[in-house]
């Protein structure tokens, strides 16, 4: 059960950007739904694509810190600047836009709300911001309080949550590698335990009432799933397979079964995809690779982000320029469209002047900082003039 992988892992699977994309649509035409009053069964859960994007991130963070990687001087610390300079530039600037523009952000997604005849009102919008509010989003601290979690930006809940594992994953991950009956027992207990002592989904807990999972504990068995997801794809074994099937059992017991569906869902089609070659998976693996697949997957944060503000700019053109006695269908597919279109807008120069050179600067960090850690590991410079005195040969 403890065996790793001898073969150097990949660092790309098209399949995985085929499953961001899919869930980000997702959750935009569930909180479109609901805006439109219209909230449909299984496409409205939108927390269930977000259920699969968490099992996504915990196959990327195995895949991170697999073995010889991690193992490099100052990987780790390396690793956590990646990270930063992946997701707070664009969440920052998604913070001081909310902020700056919550009046007009508030207003319209009321109104919109209003024209389309929706008594549905999206959680936090009209919760009052102070400075603690901002100081808890800047550190990614929010989603450890209930009321706290989606007050300024809405996803701003799953990204906290991200955060967490992403300190954590340095330390468990290597459980799961070496031992991972034990370490899927440790995510296993610690879910199992945190699900009673904490509420999940409005549900109430012994000690706390969390609106959103957004406190680590409730949800770390998901990273779990797709941590042996990924062990699985790389070392497809009767073993890791087994292990697969049983962390999925697992979340079976732990969480809804719709949460344990899908993420069953997206384990099977990325293991058809990576290594079975039928028409199914040849047809996955055309449509994962299209250019219009990749595009949506560099855009997935951004539209992530700013697809609420996509909806208020969307419901200010409507308010102000289109008649109120339109039918619904021709007012909601006006909707979608200037949604659409804004949100995209919105998206693709966030994720070129901001997101691109961030991820750039954050390479260029953390490629010193590793560089720097070899350079003392081996005992050369550590700094202008200073360096290590070596004894000298034999004569």
């Amino acid at each position: 059960m403890n065996e790793t992988p001898t073969k150097k892992a990949p660092l790309e699977f098209p399949v995985l950007d085929l499953f961001r994309g899919i869930t980000t649509i997702w959750v935009l035409i569930a909180h479109i739904t609901f805006i439109c009053g219209t909230p449909i069964y299984f496409i409205s859960a939108g927390w269930l694509a977000v259920e699969i994007f968490i099992a996504l991130s915990g196959f990327l963070m195995y895949l991170l810190l697999l073995d010889e990687r991690a193992s490099k001087p100052g990987a780790i610390k390396a690793y956590y600047v990646r990270r930063f300079f992946r997701v707070a530039p664009s969440f920052y600037l998604a913070l001081i836009l909310y902020i700056c523009f919550r009046e007009f952000y508030v207003t319209n997604l009321g109104e919109i709300e209003s024209l389309l005849g929706s008594d549905y009102k999206i959680p936090g919008v009209n919760l009052e911001i102070g400075p603690w509010s901002v100081v808890l989003n800047f550190l990614f601290l929010n989603g450890f309080i209930p009321w706290e979690n989606i007050k300024i930006v809405a996803p701003s809940w799953t990204l906290c949550l991200e955060m967490q594992y992403y300190l954590l994953a340095p330390l468990l991950i290597p459980i799961l590698r070496n031992k991972p009956l034990v370490g899927l027992g440790i995510y296993f207990v610690v879910n199992l335990v945190a699900n009673k002592l904490f509420g999940v989904f409005g549900e109430s807990g012994l000690l706390f009432d969390y609106f959103y999972p957004s406190f680590l504990p409730n949800r770390l068995f998901l990273f779990g799933i797709g941590a042996m997801l990924c062990r699985a794809v790389l070392d497809n074994t009767s073993q890791n397979r087994m292990l697969l099937a049983l962390s999925l059992l697992g979340g079976l017991y732990l969480f809804t079964w719709r949460s344990a569906m899908v993420c069953t869902a997206f384990a099977i089609v990325v293991m058809l995809t990576t290594h079975h070659h039928g028409y199914f998976s040849r047809g996955v693996k055309w449509l994962a690779d299209t250019r219009a697949v990749r595009l949506l997957a560099d855009w997935t944060y951004g539209i992530y982000l700013y697809q609420m503000f996509g909806m208020a700019m969307a419901a200010w053109v409507m308010t102000r320029y289109l008649p109120k006695d339109l039918s619904f269908p021709v007012m909601l597919t006006v909707f979608v469209v200037l949604l659409s279109v804004f949100t995209v807008i919105i998206t693709v120069v966030v994720f070129n002047f901001v997101e691109k050179p961030a991820r750039s600067l954050g390479r260029v960090v953390s490629k010193r900082i590793t560089e720097k850690a070899k350079r003392k590991a081996a005992g050369e410079d550590l700094g202008e003039g200073t360096t290590i005195s070596r004894p000298l040969a034999e004569p």
